[in-house]
């Protein structure tokens, strides 16, 4: 009985060990890689729908590029303004594999409608105001909100 158990014991550390290594490598090989394919794709379809849904309502052509970047914090994403007016939007990579539904369907069009407020040459306030939130939802956004509800993740991934 007791073989059987010290058998028993060294087989859970042998798989813990193993499914920990797995683990290490799956993130870093995340993070040290270019994002599937099949993300990108997802990226691109509802970059396209934004730009025509902002062409349609509000007769403004955006091609705003989409970067995928480790970016500090726990920010999702971030919409920037250069100096020379270019308009860029970029997603954290860190936080794209356990939210990437949400990131599509809420922080886009979130980070869209910054750019939109950019174009329009509204970048003073916090970024939130009630023009931002209602292009927002003009923009399908699932989740106009100001900063993530980490309560909208746990929910969807349960």
């Amino acid at each position: 009985m007791l073989f059987k158990l010290k058998i028993l014991f060294i087989s859970m550390i042998i798989f813990g060990i193993t499914y920990l290594s797995y683990n290490i490598y799956d993130y870093w090989n995340f993070n040290h890689n270019p994002i599937d394919i099949n993300l990108e794709m997802a990226i691109s379809k509802k970059r396209d729908e934004l730009i025509n849904r902002t062409l349609e309502f509000y007769g403004i052509y955006l091609p705003v590029p989409i970067k995928i970047e480790n970016i500090p914090n726990r920010l999702y994403g971030i919409t920037t303004l250069s100096k020379n007016g270019s308009i860029t939007i970029i997603l954290n990579k860190k936080i794209f594999k356990e939210s990437f539904n949400y990131i599509i369907e809420s922080v886009l069009p979130h980070e869209f409608a910054h750019a939109i407020m950019f174009h329009r040459g509204k970048i003073n306030g916090d970024g939130h105001s009630n023009e931002w939130r209602e292009i927002c939802i003009q923009l399908r956004g699932k989740k106009c909100d100001q900063y993530v509800n980490i309560e909208d993740i746990i929910i969807e991934k349960l």
